[in-house]
């Protein structure tokens, strides 16, 4: 699974979910910011319309009102309902222009038209009508607030103005209903784009798996058309051992865990089989493979290396499970006495062992390691152990340089 997570095509993968997730995000932020604002406006269309209904009532109120007062100024010739009109016609100016406010160009024109014209003819026969009261005629002034004049003029200020207040009304009620329509059409949006990014990052996650797992898949049918196992002792083969051990080494890269390898060589093993012959010394195989699985756990890996050469690959090495404990039992099971055709054989071997301690290790580095132990041991007179130093390491490179010699020249 690790191996395949490493894949190239799932690499590519997590790239195009990154990219495809950047993009979804950055059309969410738009298209949240866009809703953002259309909920902005239509709780602002929601209060002007509050406003131009409350100022309209306020209006018609105070048209009425001022009528009243006008004509009670008039017939009792009292000066406080005088004043009263006069705060009236302030209040009237105040709350047209809390409609106004939201007409546009063309409606205030159509307004003031109208309306301005009625409002001073309204104006100066109220005035005149105030006047005559003065004089204390009170029947000619209310005649001249119940004229024909008068209530034309009334009835045209009262219709400019309820005009304005449709048109205005109408208007912000359109804009209205047109951002919450906008509002639903942008939440649709949003949902749209969060499934078809949903969509586009599953689709290339899904065709990239797909990709990975047809190689993975392919390498593996490869693989098993390879022979997996030696013949005689049904081990892994060499070629078996070392791409498990590769997996193994790539596993404990990523889970950080130890690794360790283990070579074991028996001492003079010709002699076995120029003494016994072939089929001994194959036995003598077969029981070595059978010791050594018994030795290890399951989850490690094992193998006949070549010839009379075994190899062990232990994972999660831990301070009951390390190449020192495990090369030790390695060591005193193949001391026992090989017993062949009621013939009892005592035969020794020389082990090798290396530790991948942390980091990354290729198999042939640990191989190599693993192989400088097993050659000390060999050198030190066999039958016996060596676990790899760095010690070994220098010995062997300068073991392998050149050496120059020479003599002076004659």
């Amino acid at each position: 699974m690790n191996r395949l997570l490493l894949d190239p095509s799932i690499r590519d993968a997590h790239w195009i979910m990154r990219i495809t997730l950047g993009v979804t995000l950055i059309m969410l932020v738009v298209l949240f910011s866009e809703r953002f604002y259309l909920d902005s406006r239509i709780h602002q269309t929601m209060t002007d319309i509050r406003l131009v209904e409350q100022n309209t009532a306020r209006v018609q109120r105070l048209s009425a009102n001022m009528l009243m007062s006008v004509k009670l100024a008039a017939s009792t010739q009292d000066l406080a309902w005088t004043k009263k009109y006069q705060s009236q016609q302030q209040q009237m100016i105040i709350a047209l222009a809390g409609v106004l406010k939201f007409a546009t160009f063309d409606e205030t024109a159509l307004f003031e038209t109208a309306a301005v014209p009625a409002n001073a003819i309204l104006n100066q026969l109220s005035e005149k009508a105030l006047r005559i009261a003065g004089k204390h005629n009170s029947e000619a002034a209310l005649r001249v607030l119940t004229s024909e004049e008068y209530g034309a003029e009334q009835y045209r200020l009262e219709s400019a103005t309820n005009t304005l207040f449709k048109s205005v009304s109408t208007r912000l009620e359109g804009a209205h209903g047109s951002y919450v329509l906008f509002d639903r059409l942008f939440l649709l949006s949003l949902l749209m784009a969060s499934l078809l990014g949903i969509f586009f990052l599953w689709n290339a996650i899904l065709e990239n798996i797909k990709q990975a797992l047809s190689g993975y898949k392919g390498s593996r049918r490869a693989n098993h058309n390879e022979p997996e196992l030696d013949t005689m002792t049904q081990l892994r083969n060499r070629d078996s051992f070392q791409r498990r051990a590769g997996i193994m080494l790539e596993d404990a890269r990523d889970s950080g865990v130890q690794v360790a390898m283990i070579l074991i060589d028996f001492d003079q093993f010709q002699k076995v089989n120029d003494t016994y012959g072939r089929l001994v010394g194959d036995s003598v195989l077969c029981e070595a493979a059978s010791r050594i699985g018994k030795s290890i756990r399951a989850t490690d890996c094992k193998g006949r290396y070549g010839g009379d050469e075994f190899a062990i690959m232990a994972c999660s090495v831990s301070e009951y499970h390390n190449p020192y404990i495990m090369a030790d039992r390695l060591f005193r099971t193949m001391s026992k006495p090989f017993i062949v055709d009621g013939q009892e054989l005592h035969l020794t071997v020389s082990i090798g062992s290396a530790l991948v301690a942390s980091g990354f290790m290729d198999f042939d580095e640990l191989h190599h390691r693993t192989h400088l132990s097993l050659q000390r041991a060999k050198t030190m007179g066999r039958n016996t152990i060596v676990h790899y130093t760095e010690d070994l390491a220098i010995e062997a490179l300068t073991r392998d340089e050149p050496q120059i010699s020479g003599r002076p020249a004659a």
